[in-house]
């Protein structure tokens, strides 16, 4: 069945383009538009450049998507060629490019800029039916559009009540899943192995950029998008993940040999603080608590002679258990220091008497 418009459109544009097509088609004007008129198994492309030959008029939905869209361009571009009639009706305020401008600049424009949209459908309406008329004194009934389009468009002209609530980056449901999409969030998923990381990288920005140059023939942003952010984050992420691997070792051991040079350093103070004791009070004292400091406001005795500090004096020091033991007849004493955890505060056992040196081992029972 043969039509009189060509309805061309941006994709993000299709509900406006069905309104149009409703409005136009209740006025008994013959239209063309895609994908509603494309027959299965069809070559799009051969399809638009037919319906283009035999179409006497084209209504442009001009819009900024339309505006920025190649295929709107080269569909122009034929319409001018076949002496075909282009009626721009621009639902946005936006200025054509100039390779647009220069086959649409001089022609007559129907702008819906204002709500309601449905006065404008109609005065688009008019002067479309008055055009084809022109030419067609005597219109046929047009064909009946497919199975669920009238309804559509229609509920679209009821609904646009306020504006045109349009829904940006909206694809058709005919489009294409990009693999490219598909497969850089697949490899997004495995983001902690590096190749994967960089290949949903890689695919993510490539399948984005073959996305927004379809046309809405391709769908799969969103899917691209997270395959971009989880390699990147695999790509920062597995650098810190070596450099913490090496650096954790190293610096638990330095935090080890700080923590066993600390303890030494204290066995000598409490070695030292013990022959001062004796010195004082005639005897080695009795335990650590001892050569602690006394509480303030009492002064210094054989309980707490105030040798070495209130944490030494209390048995815990550098990530180190101090324990003092006199011996029995009280001419010697030992003071043994344990690693509160063996390998993470330190890895050796130490000890010391009178005579101030220390002795090193890595059993616990054998310093």
């Amino acid at each position: 069945m043969g039509h009189d418009v060509f309805i061309s459109y941006s994709n993000k544009d299709k509900f406006v383009a069905d309104a149009v097509c409703a409005a136009l088609e209740q006025n008994k004007v013959r239209c063309w538009i895609a994908p509603r008129d494309i027959n299965a198994g069809a070559e799009w492309g051969e399809s638009i450049i037919e319906a283009i030959n035999s179409s006497r008029v084209m209504v442009l939905v001009f819009s900024k998507s339309a505006n920025d869209s190649p295929q709107i361009r080269r569909e122009i571009e034929r319409a001018v060629s076949k002496g075909v009639i282009i009626v721009p009706f621009r639902i946005e305020d936006v200025i054509p490019t100039k390779s647009l401008e220069y086959f649409i600049g001089a022609v007559h424009w129907l702008d819906a800029l204002t709500p309601p949209i449905e006065q404008h459908l109609e005065s688009l309406a008019a002067s479309v039916r008055r055009i084809v008329s022109e030419d067609h004194p005597s219109q046929p009934e047009p064909a009946a559009p497919k199975v669920g389009e009238p309804e559509a468009a229609g509920a679209g002209i009821r609904q646009m009540d306020s504006g045109l609530p349009q829904k940006p980056g909206k694809e058709t449901e005919s489009a294409a899943t990009s693999t490219k999409a598909i497969v850089s969030f697949i490899c997004g998923l495995l983001f902690l192995f590096f190749p994967a990381a960089l290949a949903a990288i890689v695919l993510g920005h490539i399948s984005r950029g073959d996305i927004r140059r379809s046309d809405g023939k391709l769908k799969g942003s969103r899917m691209a998008l997270a395959g971009l952010i989880l390699g990147y984050i695999g790509v920062v992420l597995i650098p810190l993940l070596i450099i913490l691997a090496i650096a954790l070792p190293n610096m638990m051991h330095v935090s080890i040999a700080a923590n066993e040079a600390g303890a030494k350093s204290a066995l000598r103070s409490i070695s030292e603080a013990a022959v001062t004791y004796k010195a004082i009070y005639g005897k080695y004292p009795p335990d650590l608590k001892s050569l602690g400091p006394e509480d303030p406001g009492k002064s210094e005795s054989a309980d707490a002679a105030n040798l070495i500090s209130a944490e030494l004096a209390a048995g815990m020091s550098y990530g180190y258990r101090f324990t003092y033991e006199l011996s029995p007849d009280g001419s010697n004493f030992i003071v043994k220091s344990d690693p509160l955890v063996v390998g993470g505060t330190g890895l050796r056992y130490m000890s010391v008497d009178k005579s101030g040196e220390v002795q090193f081992s890595y059993k616990p029972d054998n310093p």
